[in-house]
């Protein structure tokens, strides 16, 4: 329910009733169903980092759903190579990369890889590898050091990485969401290094989405509150 203030009279109180009554007015549940989604992303192919548990792991499996092939990234190699086993046993188009996010070098390789086993282009970036230090007056600096090198300095290599194999994508389908967090917009006691890294993503978000436009690439990020993951 929407409430809509409007002062004045004539053309412009009539526009604001006319919104009025559009926004008051039931609309239909969108039908995100994994039976109704089925084939929406057929040819493509999509990149998750930290692909092996939590909130990432369902990105993996909703866009298999979906008929992409997916490639996941994730530093914790026993889970990724177990979840890789479990989506090829069901016929599913998965690979595992052993890669952490925070060296430069590895998102490269990755990326390189996978573009060349999917005809040389990517089509989506999901960026969620995430590392869960909740330091405050106490953080030291590799506290500091391994939360921003894997919470942003991780999304940007990876998308860095990708981003001359988006370009080759089809129109349209070209996409990267970063995986930020409600404590970005509401911080919390003690919890300096996190809630900073997370804050950080936002804006990374934006410039991402302002310098990559020009290239057809959408870029957004979503903030959820606590899953339940793996810490780093």
């Amino acid at each position: 329910m929407f409430s809509i203030v409007c002062l004045g009279s004539g053309p412009m109180l009539k526009h604001c009733m006319r919104a009025s009554m559009c926004y008051s007015m039931a609309r239909p549940q969108p039908k995100l169903d994994a039976n109704h989604t089925k084939g929406r992303f057929n040819s493509c192919v999509a990149v998750v980092t930290g692909g092996a548990s939590g909130i990432n792991r369902a990105c993996v499996s909703r866009f298999l759903n979906d008929g992409a092939s997916v490639a996941f990234l994730d530093i914790d190699q026993d889970s990724g190579k177990q979840l890789e086993s479990e989506l090829k046993g069901e016929g599913l188009d998965a690979a595992y990369y052993h890669v952490d996010v925070s060296n430069r070098d590895a998102c490269s390789k990755a990326a390189v890889d996978i573009a060349d086993k999917h005809g040389g282009s990517i089509n989506y970036v999901i960026n969620g590898a995430a590392c869960f230090i909740f330091k405050g007056m106490d953080a030291s600096t590799s506290d500091w050091e391994k939360t921003l090198n894997v919470n942003v300095v991780g999304y940007a290599n990876m998308v860095q990485a990708c981003h001359p194999y988006m370009k080759k994508a089809e129109p349209g389908c070209r996409a990267v969401v970063n995986i930020a967090s409600i404590t970005g917009h509401v911080p919390k006691r003690n919890r300096w290094t996190y809630d900073a890294s997370k804050g950080a993503v936002l804006q990374l978000t934006r410039c991402m989405a302002l310098d990559l436009a020009k290239n057809g690439i959408r870029v957004n990020s979503v903030s959820p509150a606590v899953i339940n993951t793996p810490s780093c």
